[in-house]
């Protein structure tokens, strides 16, 4: 059974966490939920929510009060307890009872867990009373004349009789566990995410549309592991990782609200780097918060600030400065940095880092892989003790981020130069199991063939002259969701090591290939790759798929985003696709070129755009344009920009390139295709990796003034270069030799 702790790391009821213990043990092997005051039913007073909350397909709805203190007396209007310290609290036999009928309120309004003609739920709920403090003749004479409703036990009885009681409870045929899904989903408020991409009754699947609209209806749910981590408070740092498409948006958005929620004068912090995710991480917040509170959100305490902000949209360093009357430095203050963000954290940290105090309770650092150290630093000194940071880390969403940064590494140092942060914070766990460092193991957005073409056209696996970079360890890759077949034997591998690696279906939760396979529909056809002889074809390719898309395939306009991987001619390009889109009455955006940076995806609006913006959003249907940058990028961004583009789709993607160059891509494209499943591929040399590895070192700007050196050198003075290579026959010798090595 999950156990779902909540903050009980944050609370001091000593008996609850070992009531906890017990039910976490003695439950494991049964299916179903525990809960620390979760789900809370649009309880707002924690006071209020009874200690323990068990959705079982075999148990019901087990609702269990843990009182630690002793009674002595219930009033005659049974409405309250005196305790043996002289203090009247609220009866809790009356919050339970409450409880259970708010549970009850709920399960009815979903058909599937209530007959309204016989008037009778199909999940069964009771309720129990743990009187820690009390003795068995105590608590009868408590309830003298019946003045418990609920289920009792004493503290003699609670180690054994708790489960006793539970066991009594047991019904071996119990209900289908995805109606517990859909009670869960009720009860703990998250069905309020379900609504927008919930299906209609579509049986039989014909356009596009229906096969995402069933998918996204049967996708987009928290599943355990999402839910454990959502509905968790921890009481310090806190790392979460996962591949792009794992949920932690949600996850994050969802502690947010929870904190808001039962900690209403926390001051919270939700950092993230891409500004047109502001209206997607307001609006999950508060369908949540709002569905269980019915009041709106107080964004006086709870913030969600992009790192940078200015004028017109406040940001975390535009608001530090104007809380501090500090002048901001702007983007033109710090131009020629390969990392603007860090620079003018940078500068904050180097001139002002004394007069940052500490003021956030909890602060959710989203997109952390786009943030360099005094980003981190910075949020780091704004966090009180215990410095509740959460942040949430993209693995593999860029080339330089296959490996991740330790703790010591990102959020500086003190006055002693020890680490603010030692790489032990993250080790073991939190009272009540809440986990310091978080994996999630499933991807949901992307379909399988979508996320291995993803993974495999980054690093470069099926590259004519080899992989760019490399997963190291099985540990790695099993870690973003895929299983080493071959080398068997191995953990670790060296060079020419003949390597085949599966993605299982089980870790890929998008349905769309199932789906399509039981409808008679090859899954590849999800992922497209085209070649055209010149960019005006290419256009008109898009544009026409476009209008297919939204006229016969029924695919709303905001769920499609265009990608360009030539970001030179992105404007001129884009303007064209918008021109000829715009004459067919299909609105476009071009977020940062036309409309504000912050702009995606506009209902009834085709989102034109590059990869840097498209980060952090998602769409139906994705098209990657200018694929040819790819192989002729010597730096490999265009690869990191190509593995963005990719993972933006939920459902098919549709990748195209001109000239020759885009035919050095259609080879990895088939290899990719016929090796599907699997991922086959020759280990590389130490060599090559440490060769390739320094140059996805580098930073942008450093690369792009020696290669431009090297153009000019290539176009306009070849025999200079020629005679250079003579003189340095070593270089050449190497040249030669890895050329003749890849024929």
């Amino acid at each position: 059974m999950e156990y779902v702790a909540g903050s009980i790391a944050l609370d001091s009821n000593v008996s609850a966490r070992e009531i906890g213990a017990i039910l976490k043990d003695r439950l494991k092997d049964f299916d179903g939920q525990i809960g620390y005051r979760q789900p809370s039913v649009g309880t707002r007073n924690k006071a209020e929510i009874p200690s323990f909350i068990i959705i079982s397909p075999n148990f019901g709805v087990v609702i269990i009060d843990v009182i630690d203190d002793k009674i002595t007396s219930i009033d005659e209007s049974l409405e309250f307890f005196k305790t043996s310290e002289g203090r009247d609290v609220r009866s809790r036999d009356v919050i339970c009872d409450e409880f259970e009928q708010e549970v009850q309120n709920r399960l009815k309004k979903d058909g599937r867990l209530y007959n309204r003609a016989r008037k009778e739920l199909y999940i069964r709920t009771n309720k129990i009373i743990l009187f820690c403090r009390n003795t068995r003749d105590e608590v009868n004479d408590l309830n003298s004349g019946g003045a418990v409703l609920s289920d009792t036990l004493s503290k003699e009885e609670i180690r054994e009789g708790l489960f006793s009681y539970l066991k009594g409870l047991y019904d071996p045929t119990g209900v289908p566990s995805d109606l517990i899904d859909v009670a869960i989903s009720m009860l703990e408020g998250t069905s309020a995410y379900d609504k927008a991409r919930k299906a209609g009754p579509i049986i039989d699947p014909e356009t596009k549309n229906d096969f995402i609209r069933i998918s996204l209806s049967n996708t987009f749910k928290l599943d355990q592991t999402q839910r454990r981590i959502s509905m968790q408070i921890p009481d310090g740092p806190q790392r979460i990782r996962g591949l792009a498409g794992t949920g932690k948006t949600v996850i994050l958005s969802l502690k947010a609200a929870l904190a808001h929620k039962d900690f209403p004068d926390f001051k919270i912090l939700f950092l993230f780097n891409t500004q047109s995710m502001y209206p997607q991480i307001r609006s999950l917040i508060s369908e949540y918060y709002v569905s269980e509170t019915k009041q709106t959100v107080d964004w006086g305490n709870l913030h969600v600030y992009h790192a940078w902000g200015g004028k017109s949209q406040a940001g975390l360093y535009s608001s530090i400065c104007e809380e501090y009357g500090l002048k901001p430095l702007t983007f033109s203050d710090v131009k020629g940095s390969s990392d603007a963000l860090g620079s003018i954290y940078s500068s904050l940290l180097r001139t002002h880092s004394s007069v940052i105090k500490p003021y956030y309770d909890l602060v959710l650092i989203d997109e952390a892989q786009d943030f360099s150290s005094p980003v981190f630093e910075a949020a780091f000194r704004l966090c009180k003790d215990p410095k509740r940071l959460v942040w949430a880390y993209d693995e593999f969403q860029s080339m330089t981020d296959i490996r991740m940064p330790a703790p010591e590494e990102l959020f500086g140092k003190n006055a002693d130069g020890q680490p603010n942060m030692p790489n032990s914070v993250l080790d073991g766990s939190y009272p009540g199991d809440i986990e310091k460092d978080f994996i999630l193991p499933n991807s949901y957005r992307n379909p399988r063939i979508t996320l291995l073409s993803a993974h495999s056209l980054a690093l470069g696996l099926c590259r004519q002259d080899g992989a760019i970079d490399m997963i190291e360890s099985r540990r790695d890759w099993e870690a973003l969701g895929y299983k080493v077949l071959q080398p068997a034997e191995k953990s670790s591998y060296e060079s020419g090591d003949p390597m085949v690696i599966e993605r299982p279906l089980e870790n890929s939760r998008n349905i769309l290939e199932n789906l399509m396979r039981d409808h008679h529909r090859n899954e590849k056809e999800l992922m497209q790759f085209q070649v055209f002889d010149s960019r005006a074809d290419e256009i008109d390719f898009v544009a026409k798929e476009v209008c297919s898309l939204v006229r016969d395939e029924n695919v709303a306009p905001e769920e499609i985003i265009v990608v360009t991987l030539d970001i030179a001619n992105s404007k001129s390009d884009f303007t064209k696709i918008r021109s000829i889109l715009n004459a067919e009455h299909i609105r476009c955006i071009m977020p940062g070129f036309i409309e504000k940076p912050s702009a995606f995806k506009e209902k009834g609006a085709v989102t034109l755009t590059t990869p840097f913006r498209a980060k952090g959003n998602e769409a139906n249907i994705v098209f990657v344009i200018g694929a040819e940058a790819v192989p002729r990028d010597a730096t490999f961004r265009s690869r990191n920009a190509l593995f963005v583009g990719i993972t933006r789709s939920r459902g098919w993607t549709y990748v195209s390139g001109v000239g020759d160059r885009a035919n050095e891509m259609r080879h990895e494209f088939e290899c990719i295709f016929n090796d599907y499943p699997h991922l086959k591929f020759s280990y590389p040399s130490p060599e090559d990796l440490k060769r390739r590895r320094i140059i996805l070192s580098r930073d942008d700007a450093e690369i792009q003034k020696k290669q431009a050196v090297l153009e000019e050198v290539i176009a306009t003075d070849k025999e200079l270069l020629i005679e250079m290579l003579r003189s340095n026959p070593e270089l050449l010798q190497q040249i030669v030799k890895e050329t003749e090595s890849k024929k």
